[in-house]
């Protein structure tokens, strides 16, 4: 009888044991799995951060809050197109501070066939960004194009101001061709008048331009005003040429520089 109870108690002993022990293994293995899905997000989440490098060429142009804006821009615009979704170095290699804009590009990756490039409207404060299927060192030859035509550019127009305001010690002449056209209208006086006036005009206008003539076909003539075009003999390049308004009740010249 006490052999019968003990080998009872054995066997109830060995029962509560596996129960512990099984209940001990499937409640801690989820946890263990949790965890370590938990570590994996993490790190996917470290290695997808984007990172930018070359920026510190917009600290020039843009605080550094609108820096970091500009980079959000640029990541919200390239996880639209899949082939871009997971783009992980975006270096800014090159950028030119225009009259109206400021253009960029940017590589994607360090080894890549792709480009982003960039346009900012200063009128709007509004970026566009697109991307280009092009080798980084196509990329660069194009850039080096771009800057080079921009740096002639600039040269061009910075040199512009300086003949402009160039001083001329010896007055050069108005030369009025086609004003026998005016003298039904307007006597000698008069004629002389706008001669002295339109070369005033021209110089205000920093229009060095002196050879000039009056449009046969464009004379008009009203009760009290006469009008007609003065145009220049060497052409600008923007068409330009004078409107003129005589007002005979006045005795005024109005000049206006029009296409």
């Amino acid at each position: 009888m006490m052999k019968k109870t003990l080998l009872t108690f054995f066997i109830i002993l060995s029962i509560v044991g596996i129960c512990f022990l099984w209940k001990k293994i499937f409640s801690e293995e989820p946890n263990e799995k949790n965890e370590k899905k938990v570590e994996i997000e993490m790190e996917m989440t470290e290695n997808d951060k984007t990172k930018f490098k070359g920026f510190e060429l917009f600290s020039e142009y843009f605080a550094d809050e609108k820096i970091l804006d500009i980079q959000e821009k640029i990541s919200e615009f390239l996880s639209q197109e899949e082939a871009y979704s997971k783009v992980q170095t975006i270096t800014c290699k090159g950028i030119l501070n225009e009259e109206n804009t400021i253009e960029f590009y940017c590589t994607l990756e360090e080894k890549s066939d792709s480009v982003l490039y960039g346009n900012y409207k200063k009128d709007k404060a509004e970026f566009l960004f697109w991307t280009e299927r092009i080798s980084i060192q196509e990329a660069e030859e194009k850039w080096s194009e771009k800057e080079e035509e921009f740096a002639q550019t600039y040269e061009s127009d910075r040199e512009l101001p300086a003949a402009w305001t160039y001083i001329d010690t010896e007055e050069v002449p108005l030369q009025l061709s086609g004003k026998e056209l005016l003298k039904e209208e307007l006597t000698e006086e008069e004629i002389s008048e706008l001669e002295k006036e339109l070369l005033q005009f021209l110089e205000r206008e920093n229009e060095l331009r002196r050879e000039v003539e009056v449009e046969e076909n464009s004379i008009q003539i009203s009760e009290e005003k006469l009008t007609f075009w003065i145009r220049f003999q060497t052409p600008r390049s923007d068409k330009k040429g004078v409107k003129t308004e005589y007002d005979s009740r006045e005795g005024t010249y109005k000049f206006s520089l029009l296409k």
